[in-house]
């Protein structure tokens, strides 16, 4: 019996040991982010991947010593990169000789998208905390007990004949409750080290609260990345004026610029987390390599280079200078140092309200044998704004918790509001200017034009091949072969009868390719039924179990028609071929302004159309007439793969709402 408790007691203080390792591993982890937002990425991915280990050490005793079976959340690693046919590796339109950083970054995406890796880093810092507390609970209780036997128990002016037998029931019960908190850490772990199941509808209250914590958290991880601001902010400052003297600008500028943009553009992605609005790109078009003067020498302005490399550092240089994006990055990163310190308000409430004001009235009892000055609630605090304030006045004590709880509660009430009007604060410097936009339509258009166009040219060639190595040959054969027929007629019956019968079989195979080709370049079901009867085609030659829903109140113009056709033609095929899936489900839809296609299957994912697969095709068309095909693909599956095309209707509808192939 003895050694259950003291064992159970024991265990508590590794869980607080491990509580306690937990909270530094995360101050780790949060500096290891330091390095990625200047571009080196290679210490965030090992640090993170390296403390996971503490996760699974928790899991494992959670297990032993709470009967509480946690098994380990983590995705699957990615596969190895596989190199093309010709050896190298390809990673859009960029080859690489070794595939190890095309495998790094694999694991770097795996890593960061992986939720399990989340939870990790919030029990890491909310654990610091809980499981202290937990861990500890017993030992503080049995130790304050122990105090009040033989002492008087003066932090409440108790006489010793009371404290005597309240230490005794103090150490009595922090004892007894060992091993229930052991098992409530085990608990505890589960809620945030154990993989998530979906779950029902959640209370309201469960909803207000989870809502209220997440605000604290953001307003926590903004003032670290408005503290992060500051020190690029000061970097391209020193890098600037040293530059300015020693003529280094032209080399380490533009590098510096370019890495600093990943703080920017990681408060671009969170406005659209927090009020739903996307900030575009801000920034003006990389210049293009410089061409050769008919000498063979590159020009920058006034010079002339044997070689291109002055001139690529130089466009680049003037390319970051002008940019105003560049400049309002750097007064926003500047600026949201003070800024970002609003959203951590409420956190700062939150550890006021419940590390002065509510816990010190279960540790004071302890700290006043060991501290030569008061340890009332609240102490702690009023002595930073209050030199020898006294805490709440003459109110009673009892009001220093209570006044704890409400200063918690009107934190929780205003965080998500701070975190909203941060979140407007941020498309003020950061959002792109009309140059800016001018400049990015006009690349676009630039780029979708040029696909197109070679495309189009692409498609021309395929059908000149086609013709010319089916249905021509064909024709050529059979005016061969009536030739021959032709001279046989009158002296060899049979044998021409045989040719004519060649010729007429001939023919049909003709007459059937140049169907099939004419189905390549515009089905004819989809110029007689419209959209949604064509792909209810499609799928009913898939191999697949396809369903299609889908209630197009009108028919789309031609060339969208056709372009939304192939790209759910594509889909298609790439889950039969290499998803390897089973069941795919498609459905489609129109909003007035655009067209929207859903494909998803359950087939092992991985799909990425920039490995130059036929979806990258896909997407190059849909660009040309500014549309969208996003591919959502993890490893393991399913793969969804959405297709938006901006687009009007025109005549009325033919076809029926649903159908399954």
């Amino acid at each position: 019996m003895v050694r259950r408790y003291s064992v159970a007691m024991a265990r508590g203080v590794a869980f607080a040991g491990l509580a306690v390792a937990g909270l530094l591993t995360w101050v780790l982890v949060l500096a290891s982010l330091v390095p990625v937002f200047v571009g080196l990425i290679f210490t965030h991915m090992h640090v993170v991947q390296w403390t996971r280990f503490l996760p699974r050490l928790v899991r494992r005793l959670s297990g032993q010593w709470s009967t509480v079976d946690i098994a380990d959340p983590y995705r699957p690693p990615p596969e190895p990169v596989q190199p093309d046919e010709d050896g190298w590796y390809r990673d859009q339109d960029r080859l690489y000789k070794r595939g190890w950083w095309l495998d790094y970054q694999r694991r770097f995406t795996w890593i960061s998208n992986d939720p399990a890796t989340w939870r990790d880093h919030l029990w890491m810092l909310v654990n610091g905390v809980v499981g202290t507390v937990l861990g500890l609970l017993p030992v503080a209780a049995f130790g304050s007990g122990l105090l009040g036997l033989v002492a008087p128990w003066r932090p409440f002016g108790i006489p010793w004949y009371a404290g005597v037998p309240l230490g005794l029931l103090v150490m009595v019960l922090g004892v007894l409750s060992a091993p229930y908190l052991v098992i409530a850490q085990g608990r505890w772990n589960r809620l945030l080290l154990a993989r998530q199941r979906p779950r029902g509808p959640k209370s309201r209250l469960r909803v207000w609260a989870g809502d209220r914590l997440r605000a604290i958290g953001h307003g926590a991880a903004i003032a670290s990345l408005s503290a992060l601001g500051l020190l690029l902010f000061l970097a391209h400052l020193v890098v600037f004026v040293v530059g300015q003297f020693t003529g280094l600008n032209g080399l380490v500028w533009a590098p510096l610029v370019e890495a600093g943009r990943s703080l920017p553009n990681f408060a671009r992605s969170r406005v659209k987390d927090v009020l739903g609005a996307e900030i575009p790109d801000p920034y003006l078009p990389e210049p293009p390599l410089p061409r050769p003067r008919p000498d063979g020498r590159y020009q920058a302005g006034r010079a002339l280079y044997r070689t291109a490399g002055p001139v690529i550092r130089y466009e680049r240089w003037r390319w970051a200078m002008s940019d105003r994006a560049t400049w309002r990055d750097l007064a926003w990163m500047a600026l949201n140092s003070v800024v970002g310190l609003l959203p951590f308000l409420p956190a700062v409430l939150a550890c006021i309200g419940a590390f002065g004001w509510v816990l010190p009235w279960f540790w004071e009892p302890v700290l006043a044998y060991f501290l030569d000055r008061p340890t009332k609630p609240g102490y702690a605090f009023a002595d930073l704004w209050l030199p020898k304030a006294t805490v709440l006045g003459p109110l009673p004590g009892i009001f220093e918790p209570v006044f704890g709880v409400l200063l918690t509660l009107f934190s929780f009430v205003v965080a998500p509001w701070l975190v909203r009007i941060y979140a407007k604060w941020i498309p003020v410097l950061l959002a792109p200017t009309k140059a800016a936009l001018l400049a990015k339509r006009v690349q676009v258009l630039t780029e979708s034009r040029a696909e197109a166009s070679d495309a189009q040219a692409a498609e021309l060639r395929r059908i000149e091949r086609d013709l010319h190595d089916g249905a021509q040959a064909r024709l050529v054969a059979m005016g061969l072969k009536l030739g021959a027929a032709e001279a046989l007629i009158d002296r060899d019956p049979v044998a021409a009868k045989a040719l004519v019968a060649q010729v007429r079989e001939a023919s049909s195979v003709a007459l059937r390719e140049l169907r099939d080709l004419v189905r390549g370049i515009h089905p004819p079901v989809l110029a007689e039924r419209g959209l949604v009867d064509a792909v209810r085609a499609l799928a009913l030659d898939s191999a697949l179990d396809v369903e299609v829903t889908g209630d197009l109140p009108g028919r789309l113009e031609a060339p969208v028609e056709s372009a939304a056709y192939f790209g759910v033609s594509e889909v298609l095929t790439n889950a039969a071929k290499h998803a390897k899936a089973t069941r795919v489900t498609i459905e489609m839809s129109h909003d007035g302004e655009r067209l929207r296609i859903v494909a998803t299957d359950d087939g092992r994912g991985g799909a990425d159309p920039s490995l130059g697969s036929g979806l990258r095709g896909i997407e190059r068309r849909f660009a040309t007439f500014d549309g969208t095909f996003t591919v959502d693909s993890p490893v393991g599956g399913p793969t969804k793969v959405i297709m938006e095309l901006p687009c009007v209707l025109s005549s009325p509808k033919t076809s029926t709402s649903f159908e399954t192939a």
